[in-house]
């Protein structure tokens, strides 16, 4: 009953949360004939109705859909404790989503073209991803930061992967070539050359010791990461070689081809075992479970395949899509099977059923900004809807929507007790709610142009807000006052943030220079300047003593925040630098 009831749940929670008596009209109308839930509650609907349509005999295998991106998805990657799934897109972004709810977590920007693969450093605190703009980026999936961008390959860059220790990067581009970086230093250490066609795909084996990459020159080849030079050289395939996996235990190596064949490997003698035929299109995508027992692959036949890797016999066919299959990934318990298509979506199997749950919706236009609640138990999100969100990050309910801005929201900040959000919005106001009520506490006025940001002291007892007025205003929250209005900048001011102890309070603006003010006075104490473009982001580090800025000029800078001088220019984007993290 328990899981029915989830499966009910999900699939008509976007419903019930706009319409609560739905769940006795539409929802319990519209669950399979099998629903337990629908069995139990079957005489609570109403007499009304009198029509029923007609419903499947159960629930599909799907388990969930995951809608966001606006354009195909290439691949996908669980973290290594499965608490994330990430996703990557022909919309330059990647999403890091809930893989158990399908709320999306956050999404990371920076990369100028399609996004092609991801991957996780094996303790989970280091994310690679690779692009057709002929570099690889590698990111801090806890703060969604980009540590630094690999520059090296001559062509686009089709996949990456880390060795099991984490100290190597492998990563295969269409210039032939497969190049080994230092992750920590972001130093190339070798580029293997072989191949004659572009190289799809790269995988370590379990131990390390092996590294195959498959290439558009039909073949697979073996290499030794540590010497660089190649071991084995595997051809049986009639066309290019899209994907190579090896099983957990490393004794098979599996290969999809455009010749919508599977083939499985002896990595060891470099023989051919078995070949998996059944596919009708050629085959974008494999993924080993877990414990080895099965080998999924997806194909341009819009189907996912599970197989028995032992045997070679298909062990059922997933169908569901409408476009063609890219990207697969078990989750580390391998509960879960997530499957990526050009239809824009992330579809969650459950593999040992061969059995979908729901779509999560709720917002009706892009999301500009989220935030949690201090003790983690809510996640606000404000959208270009005009409405905050108010949800369980746990189980992926919508507590509530608050609405009241006549303009996009475009921040949304809780106060360190929790008992308070604040949101900015385009209305040029700042709002107060009540995020347990959800009513609005106050409505903050007085800028003259739309508010950008909003930040709380770190003992509540201010509000600072930036907006495109050239100011900062500082606002009590309790009685909902404006204590002052900070003035100097000559251009929009995007960002306001606190030092850790509250003494300073720190302002980026487009006017380029970022400046440093006492709150209690409102005095400006330093003006910042060396940046050659808009400062988008200031970030104090957590003992306050060092201030970074980032700019539209392409650079980050760090400085003395109780000087104003700056120790150290950080160099080397090709963009601009959009967001910060101590």
């Amino acid at each position: 009953m328990s899981c029915d009831a989830v499966r009910f749940v999900l699939n008509f929670r976007s419903t019930i949360e706009i319409a609560p008596l739905q769940a006795y009209c539409s929802a319990l109308t519209l669950a399979p004939k099998g629903s337990l839930v629908k069995g139990q509650f079957w005489d609570n609907i109403p007499d009304w109705i009198n029509g029923h349509p007609a419903v499947p005999a159960d629930w599909e295998s799907m388990l969930q859909v995951l809608e966001g991106h606006s354009n195909s998805v290439f691949k996908l990657a669980f973290s290594p404790d499965g608490k994330l799934l990430l996703s990557t897109s022909g919309d330059k972004t990647i999403r890091l989503w809930d893989p158990t709810t399908g709320t999306c977590r956050a999404t990371l920007e920076g990369h100028s073209h399609c996004v092609s693969a991801v991957a996780f450093l094996p303790n989970g605190k280091l994310l690679a991803s690779a692009s057709y703009d002929c570099t690889v980026r590698l990111w801090d999936p806890a703060s969604g930061a980009c540590r630094t961008t690999l520059e090296g390959h001559s062509n686009c860059v089709s996949a990456v992967a880390f060795s099991p220790n984490g100290e190597l990067l492998a990563s295969a581009s269409y210039d032939y070539t497969v190049r080994l970086w230092n992750p920590t230093s972001g130093s190339c250490r070798a580029t293997l050359k072989g191949h004659s066609g572009t190289v799809i795909a790269v995988e370590f084996s379990p131990d390390g010791e092996l590294l195959a990459s498959a290439s558009k020159d039909k073949t697979v080849r073996l290499w030794d990461p540590t010497s660089g030079t190649c071991r084995a050289i595997l051809e049986g395939h009639s066309d290019s070689v899209i994907v190579v996996a090896f099983s957990p235990d490393g004794e098979h190596l599996a290969s999809a081809s455009d010749d919508s064949t599977v083939h499985l490997w002896d990595p060891v003698s470099g023989t051919c075992r078995t070949t998996l035929e059944g596919h009708s299109s050629w085959v974008f995508a494999l993924a080993f479970s877990p414990d080895g027992k099965l080998v999924a692959s997806a194909s341009n036949d819009r189907t996912v395949r599970l197989w028995d890797p032992m045997s070679g016999a298909c062990r059922a066919t997933l169908e569901g899509y409408s476009c063609r299959v890219f990207a697969l990934a078990f989750s580390p318990d391998g509960r879960r099977l997530a499957s990526a298509s050009e239809d824009r979506t992330v579809r969650l199997w459950d593999p040992m059923l061969g059995t979908c749950v729901v779509t999560l919706e709720g917002h009706s236009a892009s999301l500009m900004a989220v935030a949690f609640s201090p003790d983690g138990k809510l996640l606000a999100s404000g959208s270009l809807d005009k409405t905050v969100r108010l949800w369980d990050p746990t189980l992926a309910t919508c507590h509530g929507t608050v609405q009241g801005h006549s303009d996009m929201v475009t921040a949304v900040e809780f106060s360190p007790d929790g008992k308070l959000l604040a949101s900015a919005s385009k209305d040029k106001t700042v709002r107060l709610w009540d995020p347990t009520s959800g009513t609005c506490r106050a409505t903050l006025e007085g800028h003259s142009d739309s508010v950008i940001a909003v930040a709380f002291s770190p003992d509540g007892e201010l509000l600072a807000s930036a907006s495109d007025d050239s100011t900062v205003r500082l606002w009590d929250p309790t009685s909902g006052t404006s204590r002052a209005t900070l003035e100097g900048h000559s251009g929009w001011v995007h960002v306001a943030e606190f030092s850790p102890d509250g003494k300073l309070l720190a302002s980026a603006s487009w006017d380029e220079t970022v400046r440093l003010w006492d709150p209690a006075s409102g005095a400006c104490r330093a003006t910042l300047e060396g940046h050659s473009g808009w400062v988008h982001a200031v970030e104090f580090s957590p003992d306050g003593k060092l201030l970074a800025s980032a700019s539209w000029g392409e650079t980050v800078r760090l400085w003395d925040p109780t000087s104003g001088t700056c120790r150290a220019t950080l160099e080397g984007y090709l963009g601009w630098v959009n967001a910060l993290k101590f």
